[in-house]
C-alpha cells in the first residue's frame, strides 16, 4: 500500500535493451530524476544561502535471498547546461561542482516504509541541479528481458530549495527578499 496518497512509484527494471554482460553489468539502476533550472536564485545562491533538501520514502517486497534490497537519492550541482552535463560525464571529463548521496539497505517488512533524506549547500555558480531516486541490483543483476525487481517502490517525494534570508546591515533594518 502507498506511503501517502493513492499511487505510489514501482521500480521494474533496469534497462529496456538487452546487451552482453558488459552493458548489463553498467545498468545495475532504475531511476527517476530530474533537472532543475536555478537561474532565478542566482543571488541567493552567490551569496550562500542556499540549500537544496530531497526526502523520499522506500519499501520493498520481503522477497527471498536474491531479493535486491539498496535505495539511493542523490543530489548534483552543476554549473552548466544539462545536456552539457550529461555530455561531460559520460566522457569523465568534469563532474558535479557539489554532490551528495545517500543509501539505504532495506528491510524484508512490506509493512515499513523507511525515509531517505538528503541535504546538499548549493555552491556559488551553480546554475541547474539533478535530483535523482534509485533503486540497486545489489544482490543479483537479472537480465533485462525479464522484470529485473521483484516489488520495490518510493512515495511522499519531496524537494525544497531552502533560502536564508539576507542578514540586515548594521544600522539599517531594511530587508531584502530573496
Amino acid at each position: 500500500r502507498p506511503y501517502a496518497g493513492d499511487g505510489m512509484l514501482l521500480f521494474q527494471s533496469t534497462s529496456a535493451n538487452a546487451g552482453n554482460d558488459a552493458e548489463r553489468e553498467k545498468t545495475r539502476a532504475s531511476q527517476l530524476s530530474q533537472w532543475i533550472d536555478l537561474t532565478p536564485y542566482k543571488n541567493a545562491i552567490r551569496d550562500g544561502r542556499v540549500q537544496a533538501k530531497l526526502s523520499a520514502r522506500f519499501n520493498r517486497v520481503a522477497g527471498d535471498a536474491q531479493t535486491d534490497s539498496q535505495f539511493s537519492i542523490h543530489l548534483e550541482s552543476f554549473d552548466v547546461e544539462p545536456i552539457e552535463a550529461q555530455r561531460l560525464q559520460t566522457s569523465r571529463q568534469r563532474l558535479a561542482r557539489s554532490r551528495t548521496v545517500h543509501e539505504l539497505l532495506s528491510d524484508s517488512n512490506p509493512e515499513s516504509w523507511e525515509r531517505l533524506e538528503a541535504i546538499l549547500a548549493v555552491p556559488a555558480n551553480s546554475r541547474y541541479l539533478h535530483v535523482m531516486i534509485l533503486a540497486f541490483e545489489n544482490v543479483s543483476n537479472d537480465a533485462d528481458l525479464v522484470p529485473e525487481f521483484d516489488g520495490h517502490f518510493a512515495d511522499d517525494l519531496e524537494f525544497q530549495l531552502l533560502i536564508a534570508p539576507t542578514s540586515s546591515r548594521s544600522g539599517n533594518n531594511s530587508r531584502k527578499q530573496p
